[in-house]
């Protein structure tokens, strides 16, 4: 395995998986959806210029990645988020990974 590789399992590791459940309302539907929305997200650290220059560094982190969306049946949903919708769903499984507490 070479050092990147390496690298990016380490990171990879750090990522939390979350779950969310979103109710999708769209206008060319009559039924409100709701889905439960699986994914996971990579921690955050904001950037820190404090202190001397050697210590600066910028945000790092915070991406999220949807593994899955299912509908409230528990069947694998086979429509498609408008980028909006994704935009919507990401927040709100970062906003959820930031509220879990471990201890």
């Amino acid at each position: 395995m070479s050092q990147r590789s390496a690298q990016r399992a380490r990171a990879r590791a750090r990522w939390q998986s979350v779950t969310i459940t979103m109710q999708l309302e769209r206008d060319d539907e009559d039924d409100v959806l709701e889905l439960t929305v699986e994914g996971v997200v990579e921690p955050f650290t904001p950037a820190n210029f404090s202190g001397p220059p050697d210590n600066w560094c910028p945000a790092e982190g915070g991406d999220v990645e949807i593994t899955s969306i299912k509908l409230d049946s528990g069947d694998v949903w086979d429509g498609t988020l408008t980028d909006d919708e994704a935009d919507d769903a990401s927040e709100q499984l970062r906003q959820a990974a930031n509220e879990f507490d471990p201890y």
